[in-house]
Formats: C-alpha cells, sequence, structure tokens
C-alpha cells in the first residue's frame, strides 16, 4: 500500500498524510487521528528511502566489507571469522541503539559504486569499512561523502590526500605490538628459526604484521631468514602452496607465525600430509582468533584483536554524530592486541 492509498481512504491529500507521518504540527488533530486509524487498519509503513528525502534519518548503519580480488560467487563472508566476528558485535551493539544494519561486500572494482550510492542517496546514516586497500577512499569516491565514516586498519597518512575528512575515524589494532608478542613468545621457549606467512601488502594490517614481526626478530635477536618468509596474500591455497613449495626446499622452519589462522590452518594441513608432526616438529602462531582454530587439533595459539571493542567504538561514534554530539577525537585510535596461547606452541628441544 502506498500513501496515495492512504490518502484516498482517509479522504485527504497525499501531503496531509506525508505532514502526519513525519508528525508536523500544522495539522489539525481531528484530521491526524483519521489518519492514524487508516494507517493503523492497513499497518502501512513510509518507505525509509522516501523518509531520508524528507530529512529523516535512515536508522540504518551501513558495513562494508572489502574482499577485492577474489571469486564473487564464493561465499566468502558467511565462512570467514574474521569478517563475522566484526559483523556479529556491530549487529548486536546497533541493534541495541536501535539501528538496522545494512551489509555489502566489495569483490572488485565495479562493487564501489554500491558504498557510494547508499551514502550519496542517504540510505545510511554512517558506515564502516572493514578490509580497505591503499585506494579504497578514491574509489569510492570520499570526497562525495558527508556521513560519519569510521575506518578499521588504515594509515592516517592516507587521508592526507583529502581536503575534508573531519567525518573520518581510523580505528587500528596495535599489530606491530602483536608481533613482539608472538616473537618473544617463540624466543622464550626456545625458538630460533621462526618463519612468517605474510598477508596481502596492499592493506596496512598486512605490512604492520610483518614489519612488526622483522623488528621484533631483531630486537629479541632472532635472524631473519629469507627463506623462512612465504607469501600467503591471506589466502589458504596460497599458503598451502607456499609451505609445499618449504618442503619441497627442505626450508622449513621451527615455527611459524602467520598473518591470519586461515593461512596456518592450510600450512599446518600440508605440513600433516608430508608426516610432519605439529606442534612436535613445527609451531604455530595464527592471527584473529578465528573458531576454526579455537576448535582444530591441535588448538591453534593466536593473536586476538579487540574486535567487540572496535565495533562498539564504531557504532557509538556513528550514534553520537547522529545525535548532534560534539565528539572530539584522534583521527587514530589504537586497540590492544592480546595472545592466547593454547597448543600449537611447544618448547623447541
Amino acid at each position: 500500500m502506498k500513501s496515495e492509498d492512504i490518502a484516498k481512504i482517509a479522504g485527504v491529500s497525499r501531503s496531509t498524510v506525508s505532514r502526519v507521518i513525519n508528525n508536523y504540527p500544522n495539522v489539525p488533530e481531528e484530521t491526524r487521528l483519521k489518519v492514524m486509524e487508516v494507517i493503523t487498519k492497513y499497518d502501512y509503513r513510509p518507505n525509509a528511502f522516501a523518509r531520508t528525502l524528507a530529512g529523516k534519518k535512515s536508522e540504518t548503519i551501513g558495513v562494508f566489507f572489502i574482499i577485492d580480488g577474489v571469486n564473487d560467487d564464493a561465499p566468502h563472508l558467511v565462512y570467514n571469522d574474521f569478517y563475522t566476528a566484526y559483523l556479529d558485535a556491530i549487529v548486536d551493539i546497533a541493534n541495541k541503539k536501535g539501528y538496522y544494519v545494512l551489509v555489502q561486500t566489495v569483490y572488485g572494482d565495479h562493487d564501489y559504486s554500491k558504498i557510494t550510492k547508499a551514502f550519496n542517496e542517504k540510505r545510511i546514516d554512517g558506515g564502516i569499512l572493514i578490509g580497505t586497500r591503499k585506494d579504497t577512499l578514491t574509489k569510492m569516491n570520499i570526497e562525495n561523502i558527508t556521513q560519519e565514516l569510521v575506518i578499521f586498519d588504515f594509515e592516517v597518512e592516507s587521508l592526507e590526500s583529502f581536503e575534508e575528512t573531519k567525518h573520518v575515524t581510523i580505528l587500528n589494532s596495535n599489530d606491530e605490538a602483536a608481533m613482539d608478542l608472538a616473537v618473544k613468545h617463540l624466543v622464550d621457549l626456545g625458538h630460533c628459526k621462526i618463519g612468517f606467512i605474510k598477508g596481502i601488502e596492499e592493506t596496512l594490517s598486512a605490512r604492520q604484521r610483518y614489519n612488526g614481526f622483522i623488528k621484533a626478530c631483531k630486537h629479541y635477536g632472532v635472524k631473519v631468514d629469507q627463506r623462512y618468509i612465504l607469501e600467503g596474500e591471506f589466502n589458504q591455497e596460497v599458503a598451502y602452496r607456499q609451505m609445499a613449495a618449504a618442503i619441497d626446499g627442505n626450508t622449513v622452519a621451527d615455527a611459524y607465525i602467520c598473518a591470519n589462522d586461515y593461512m596456518a590452518i592450510a600450512a599446518i594441513d600440508c605440513l600433516r600430509e608430508h608426516q610432519y608432526k605439529i606442534p612436535e616438529d613445527v609451531s604455530f602462531i595464527g592471527f584473529d582468533n578465528t573458531r576454526t582454530g579455537q576448535l582444530m587439533t591441535p588448538k591453534l595459539t593466536t593473536l586476538t584483536p579487540d574486535f567487540y571493542g572496535m565495533a562498539k567504538k564504531a557504532v557509538e561514534l556513528i550514534h553520537l554524530k547522529n545525535e548532534g554530539e560534539s565528539v572530539n577525537l584522534p583521527d587514530l585510535i589504537e586497540y590492544k592486541v592480546d595472545l592466547i596461547t593454547r597448543e600449537s606452541v611447544v618448547e623447541k628441544k
């Protein structure tokens, strides 16, 4: 049913129905009651987009997952614990504050227009970007966006090329400090041949984790051997192939720190298929504390970002700005990463 139908049944104009819906004061009480009676009887719900055109809030937060360079036919969001950890927390907190959540995945350049459209058509009151690359803001035309925007894992320096970014806040996990925890843990257990499986270089998290690994190795006196550095690209298949090549070349390290849990799991599978024992022969530390890593055997030692804390802050920032609150925060807020020790790391004998 449309507003025209409500107007016809109530015997008023369409503009009168609109004034009643939007609670304008210049409507006689008798007319208001007549229109509301029809609205209640037919369970009429005004179009949300029409409300935003009238200057109303959409009461919706957009969550955009950037997953460039993959086949968009595959269900990358549903089966990836990293994404669902953020999404679960965001939806939970947003619902408590009365917001709906619009979710969009971006698999390539053709999808960025969907982000821009959601903002420009005011379908959302604010947005959260997860998995950003260096050129993400350029591709989504940030210059044309005025709503509050919260970005996870992004470089503050990358905002300098844009004129107006007061509505942008960056929330990062302190990945370099996390790598210090991981390297120290392995060194304390007697490991000296420590390898690393890298993520996608276009992401800040991948660069910080690798740079943090190199820095921590130098700090604890561990030689960085390039034979033990594998290109994983945050991808299980790539990590598996890289580990298979290391096995063929007899260049397997005593322990690996991986830029995410899924690469660790793939590398472990490959080693087991070649008769390696985990963790007796090779120890592993992952990143992201996925549900899969918690349930596997042996349970995966991992580094865990503060998913809930970051999600809570993101939703609160958007809510406060929508309420007209003046929020003075630094451009960048960093969150601690914790090390969770489980069964995939043992003392080197």
